[in-house]
């Protein structure tokens, strides 16, 4: 029984995490939040449910039991983080990005910039 309790109790943590998570995003308070959860939480209905309302996610692994969930609110974003765990990701985009933020941009502007420089049919 304490076993179930504690699962739940650490399953109510790692939502209450998510939802914080995503409020930061939504508040504009940050343009990445982060949230380590537990691999039980991250495959229940009530977290898949939770992050469904997300504006944009990734999860990564971090240990056999845990795993980080990015909630992002610009589609560049996701290359930034996946060039932050060591993925593949596009490396004109991360570059745009910490030239933007380098220089000042807003996470708007950087977006907004980024999207005309990925729609430029130019050379």
């Amino acid at each position: 029984m304490r076993m179930q309790e504690s699962r739940l109790v650490q399953e109510t943590n790692d939502l209450a995490s998510v939802r914080k998570a995503m409020d930061d995003i939504q508040k504009g308070i940050r343009p990445i939040a982060s949230a380590t959860i537990r691999v039980d939480t991250h495959c229940t209905v009530q977290y898949q449910n939770l992050i469904s309302s997300a504006p944009s996610c990734l999860s990564f692994p971090r240990s056999d039991n845990h795993r980080e969930t990015y909630i992002f609110k610009h589609a560049h974003l996701a290359e930034v983080i996946r060039a932050a765990e060591g993925q593949p990701h596009d490396e004109a985009v991360v570059q745009a990005w910490f030239n933007g933020k380098m220089f000042g941009y807003s996470e708007e502007a950087i977006a907004e910039y980024i999207e005309h420089l990925l729609s430029d049919d130019t050379p």
